[in-house]
């Protein structure tokens, strides 16, 4: 915290970036010691970045709007999750679509738009055709997967590559210790509110 909170977010962002660089080059067969360094990365990343930017947004507001400032925290959060998940869910789908088509050529009409759907669909007629042709499919679908996967962790990289650099760059660069009684009692509010049954109000909050 004591580096600012513009260069410890860029730090968590780049550190992001490079964990989504890593998972893009994943391949099916890729085994699961191999990816953890990839998630840890990834995770470290997440870390550095959620909780300066959390304390960077409950320290801009007073004490008594403290609520406002945890729902604008939740808000932006769940907004750019599901952003995220529809922008490149979608670039997973369409890649997945474009690679599996020429391994279709063989397969039932019928059985077709199951396996376009999805991989376990798929994966599902695979097993009805069996034998050659289904092992084909079954490698086709897995490989198209993974194709997209690879795809959308790659945009996603440069995305997060791209936030680092504006955030250097633009967000204020006082350190959380400047701030340090109000910040922390702020973030404190909102952990209590988080954990407290639906229902009951804080009386950190009011």
């Amino acid at each position: 915290a004591r580096i600012g909170s513009n260069r410890s977010v860029a730090l968590g962002l780049g550190g992001v970036a490079l964990g989504l660089l890593l998972l893009s080059r994943m391949q099916p067969d890729t085994s699961y010691p191999v990816l953890l360094p990839m998630m840890i990365t990834l995770a470290t990343g997440m870390a550095l970045t959620i909780s300066p930017l959390t304390a960077s947004i409950m320290s801009a507001v007073p004490m008594g709007k403290a609520g406002v400032g945890s729902a604008m925290n939740d808000t932006t959060r769940e907004l750019g999750g599901a952003l995220g998940v529809a922008v490149l869910g979608s670039l997973v789908a369409s890649r997945y679509d474009s690679r599996l088509t020429a391994a279709l050529a063989n397969v039932p009409a019928a059985s077709r738009a199951t396996a376009e759907s999805s991989l376990s669909g798929a994966l599902g007629v695979a097993r009805e055709l069996g034998g050659q042709p289904g092992a084909q499919l079954a490698s086709a679908a897995r490989h198209a997967y993974v194709s997209g996967m690879s795809m959308a962790a790659l945009v996603a990289a440069c995305v997060a590559a791209i936030a680092s650099v504006v955030v250097y760059r633009l967000l204020p660069v006082a350190t959380l210790h400047r701030h340090s009684s109000a910040a922390v009692g702020r973030v404190r509010a909102v952990e209590s509110a988080a954990l407290e049954p639906a229902g009951e109000v804080s009386p950190q909050l009011d």
